[in-house]
């Protein structure tokens, strides 16, 4: 839609932007991949284990289903009706957080049981507050440590 509009208001009919939108579509995966990747100009890089969880933790969905699940292990069904959300979308919010590592599935009796897994809690503890360390931050990070930027 875009590449045709583009098209008929440059007036550029003739051409086809067909090879421009695949070489857009790359460039654009190219620099998902190098900003997850790229170091920070502290030396540091965005760790994809911290992704993962900050991701799975940020949709407010998720975050509902990891504080129920905070007081009790739970199936499916008890969470689709103490949280007022569809069976899908519970479904596939608990894959999310059980890819971060933050719950943990297992069967029992016919039912997928569901809880915070304390190993994978501690992981993402001792990951995430790397991250908030305020001792690791370099004194041009500190308000008024970089007098220089801006004149």
């Amino acid at each position: 839609m875009f590449f045709t509009r583009l098209r008929e208001r440059v007036g550029l009919e003739h051409l086809d932007f067909h090879y421009l939108r695949l070489d857009l579509v790359r460039h654009l995966c190219e620099i998902r991949v190098m900003a997850a990747t790229t170091p920070a100009r502290n030396g540091t890089s965005a760790d994809p284990e911290v992704l993962a969880i900050l991701r799975a933790l940020a949709d407010p969905n998720r975050f509902r289903l990891f504080c129920a699940l905070r007081g009790m292990e739970r199936c499916v069904r008890d969470l689709v009706a103490s949280e007022g959300m569809a069976q899908p979308l519970v479904s596939h919010h608990l894959r999310v957080l059980e890819r971060a590592g933050l719950v943990r599935a297992r069967r029992s009796h016919g039912f997928t049981l569901y809880a915070l897994d304390p190993r994978g809690l501690a992981a993402a503890k001792a990951a995430v507050m790397d991250l908030l360390d305020p001792e690791s931050l370099s004194a041009l990070a500190m308000p008024g440590g970089n007098s220089d930027c801006c004149r």
